[in-house]
């Protein structure tokens, strides 16, 4: 990874003021051959004015001062670049001397036909002695008036050598339509006087420019830092690419500590090759212990491409540590070290969301979980055996409990066979074979496989599959893909897992179908592998399924989440902890946030707790003490006791309320993003009503694909229910399938048998919402207490209107 070569990069963004603080940049570094053949090359292709000329100032001074000829300037068609002026040949033959430097600007300043490019070099070249003159001479000039090309050479120089003269000029150029001068005015201003930028900090957040936006977020850091980031997350994380390149160019000015967090996300999620090597940059820049680990996450939950970028990320940051003398292990024996410790780590946490699942009132959940701890034992994780010792003590269903010491035993005490031909083996016997295969004795079966799987049943196509699984290798996904047809739900799923480990782009293909099985199981599973691909795209379905009313679907969804990488779905399981409602649920969440604590998680769940549903609150607070004894007793927190934690993160949280409910300053993210919505609205060109009928037409096909595959296949299908018995439904036009509204009021009427309760609105007298919410699973709300959610009306008869219940808040 070349710095230099990512930098330059950034010249073909399409935004000018990036090309322009890209060439501040790397304007007075040591250019080698190459360099300037690259630079030549793009000052021909640039196609705007002001950043030809910022490439031809400096391609005309390396040539200055390597002593050369003259380098090619502005075509003759532009007349106020004159190559070859005697001036300009001065300029750049030469060194200028220090008594001839101020006339010489005076002079250009006073000509009307003034060569810019002569100006500039000159500009550049002032020395200390000569810059108040030339300052003097800037100020009896109107050079605001000047051509756009040349206004950032004289405010570079200002930024250098002006005073408080030059502020108001500088100020009123803050404003300029040209986004590389108001580039250029806004580093002037920071330099001579920054706490004049404050007034315009909402102009500048506002700015058509991505760059001047993200120049303006970092300002907002001086004065305001946590509303800096919130602005900054939102750049790094916006769908349009240039937002992200945008924050990105202009991470590097902010404490990494501070966003460290939200660049591992990024790291998570993006996909482009070019944002993922300048955000490795920014780690390897600001190497850290605790670093490799997090960074080691990032890339087992990716593929291809990506995968080899974070891992030479990952490599250039232990190298780092290893050289500054912050860790004493070489990088190879560290990584050996930290991968160790991150499978560790994922299996305990896959062991103690097993373990909770162990307790289910389900009966194929038990034995899931049961079969899963087996899988860790086989791989070598051996804490997880006693806690399948103590499942076949109490398990009560004597099926399941025969399931599970059959499996363990096989673990526990394979028998060998002479014959590996497991056509040829009796049912048992080939159960216990593929039970206990290991990497020698695969070797020994795949010679059968092909014959084998055209006739075994289910049972032994799972055992195979996870097998495979464990042991395989890339040539073995051919077997397993061909199990991704196979109509037993449990086949299907242990092929997907197995193809994940073995060879995921076998699955490419077959994802868009598997995510819209019918079986939640199946689709959690496809969800898991696609995260391999898109990342953002599978978060956004594990999103959808953590808040839906089924409490199937939200487990399931839960499972999923813990399997990647865990700052790319913190804030979704925080979010979810707060609104879940069975105590099971929450716990499984906590289970996935004790495997990832660190003191800034802890204060994540100290909020949750105090906005946690009633039936689940106990549950989480008894994780937050837990948690707390966790980091005070490994000294991975800066507090000495619980009760010095809870007063701090008590008094956070009370600044941040306050906060929410005051008036919020105009550069706010909220307010800053409802201006830029009323300035999209307004420069919104008008659509001839004639033309809707084509693109309509023209569109539907796609957009239908498009939603089908990624909206609707997993929302749960909306019970229908009729009107109370003889009372007749009427359709009112804010009542149907496709509207739902944010309800809030008091409950006066519960009924348990039906599972419904009724609510009147504040406001509304005249009218009172019978809600549904048999399929929520949650326990129904006492009467006379408050309801505050989500709710899709049916249908209306009178002030009575039914609905489904969408979300709890």
């Amino acid at each position: 990874m070349d710095p230099l070569r990512t930098l330059f990069s950034d010249l073909h963004s399409p935004d000018p003021s990036i090309r322009f603080s890209v060439l501040s940049r790397v304007e007075d570094i040591e250019w080698n051959e190459e360099q300037i053949a690259f630079l030549k090359g793009l000052a021909v292709q640039e196609k705007d004015p002001g950043t030809r000329f910022h490439m031809q100032k400096i391609l005309a001074r390396i040539q200055r001062e390597k002593g050369g000829s003259q380098p090619q300037s502005q075509p003759q068609s532009q007349p106020r670049f004159q190559p070859q002026s005697p001036l300009q040949s001065k300029a750049q033959a030469q060194p200028p001397s220090q008594s001839s430097t101020a006339k010489d600007i005076e002079g250009l300043l006073k000509n009307p036909n003034r060569d810019d490019l002569s100006l500039a070099l000159l500009l550049d070249s002032v020395h200390g002695s000569e810059a108040q003159l030339v300052a003097i001479s800037l100020r009896e000039t109107t050079w605001t008036d000047f051509h756009p090309e040349v206004l950032p050479s004289i405010l570079r120089f200002l930024k250098k050598h002006g005073s408080y003269e030059d502020i108001r000029t500088i100020e009123n150029l803050c404003r300029h339509p040209d986004p590389r001068v108001l580039a250029a005015a806004v580093e002037a201003l920071e330099k001579l006087s920054p706490e004049r930028l404050k007034d315009l900090i909402v102009p500048l957040l506002v700015n058509p420019s991505h760059g001047i936006r993200s120049r303006a977020v970092r300002l907002l850091h001086r004065w305001e830092p946590q509303e800096a980031l919130r602005h900054f997350e939102a750049m790094l994380f916006s769908d349009d690419a240039n937002d992200r390149q945008a924050a990105l160019f202009h991470a590097f000015f902010f404490p990494f500590p501070d966003i460290e967090p939200l660049m591992l996300k990024f790291l998570g999620i993006e996909t482009d090759p070019g944002m993922i090597e300048k955000v490795g940059f920014l780690f390897r820049a600001n190497p850290a212990p605790d670093e490799p680990l997090r960074l080691l996450e990032a890339r087992e939950a990716s593929l291809g491409e990506k995968k080899r970028l974070i891992g030479e990320i990952l490599a250039g940051v232990a190298n780092s540590l290893f050289q500054a003398g912050l860790v004493k292990k070489r990088p190879d024996d560290l990584m050996a070290e930290l991968e160790g410790i991150f499978f560790r780590r994922k299996a305990f946490q896959l062991m103690e969301s097993c373990q909770l699942s162990l307790n289910s009132t389900e009966v194929s959940e038990r034995k899931e979980a049961a079969l899963r701890l087996c899988e860790l034992v086989q791989r070598g994780f051996r804490d997880a055996a006693p806690i399948v010792k103590d499942f076949l003590v109490s398990e009560a269903d004597p099926f399941v409990k025969s399931v599970i010491q059959g499996r363990f035993l096989d673990i526990q005490s394979p028998q060998k066979t002479e014959d590996y031909d497991l056509t040829k083996l009796s049912v048992e016997k080939r159960s216990r074979a593929l039970a206990a295969l290991d990497k020698n004795l695969i070797k020994l079966v795949r010679p059968c496989l092909p014959t084998f799987v055209k006739s075994c049943s289910s049972e032994e196509k799972i055992l195979l599959m996870r097998a495979l699984g464990r042991i395989g290798d890339k040539a073995d996904a051919a077997i397993v893909q061909a199990f991704l047809n196979d109509p037993d739900q449990s086949v299907l799923i242990a092929a997907i897992e197995a193809l994940r480990d073995l060879n995921p782009d076998n699955l490419a293909t077959y994802l868009p179908r598997l995510i819209q099985h019918p079986a939640d199981e199946v689709r959690a599973a496809a969800v898991r592998a696609f995260s391999l691909f898109d990342k953002k795209q599978a978060i956004s379905l594990v999103e959808k399924m953590l808040f839906s009313l089924q409490p199937k679907q939200r487990g399931l969804a839960i499972f999923s989440a813990g399997q990647f990488d865990f700052p790319s779905v913190r804030d979704i399981l925080l979010r979810a902890i707060e609104k879940e409602q069975l105590p099971e649920n929450a716990l499984q969440i906590c289970a996935i946030l004790k495997a990832n604590l660190d003191e800034e998680l802890a204060f994540s769940v100290f909020d949750s707790v105090q906005s946690a549903p009633d039936a689940a609150r106990d549950s989480i607070e008894a994780f937050l003490s837990e948690a707390l004894q966790i980091l005070i007793k490994e000294g991975r927190t800066k507090f000495r006791n619980s009760d010095s934690f809870r007063q701090e993160a008590q008094k956070r949280l009370d600044a941040e309320r306050q906060r929410q409910k005051s008036t919020q300053p105009s550069y706010s993210l909220k307010n800053i993003q409802k201006m830029r919505q009323q300035q999209a609205a307004a420069a919104a060109p008008k659509i001839d009503p004639s033309l809707v009928t084509f693109i309509v037409a023209a569109f539907s096909i796609g957009a239908v694909l498009t939603v089908l595959i990624w909206f609707l296949f997993l929302a749960p299908a909306a019970p229908v229910a009729g009107p109370p018995m003889g009372q007749t439904a009427t359709k009112d036009p804010n009542v149907g399938q496709n509207v739902t509204r944010n309800l809030e009021g008091i409950i006066i009427s519960v009924d348990d048998a039906a599972k419904t309760v009724q609510v009147r609105v504040a406001g509304e007298k005249n009218e009172i919402f019978q809600i549904e919410c048999k399929e929520s699973g949650i326990p129904l709300p006492v009467m006379g207490s408050r309801f505050r959610g989500q709710i899709r009306p049916k249908t209306k008869k009178g002030n009575l209107i039914l609905a489904d219940l969408l979300a709890v808040y």
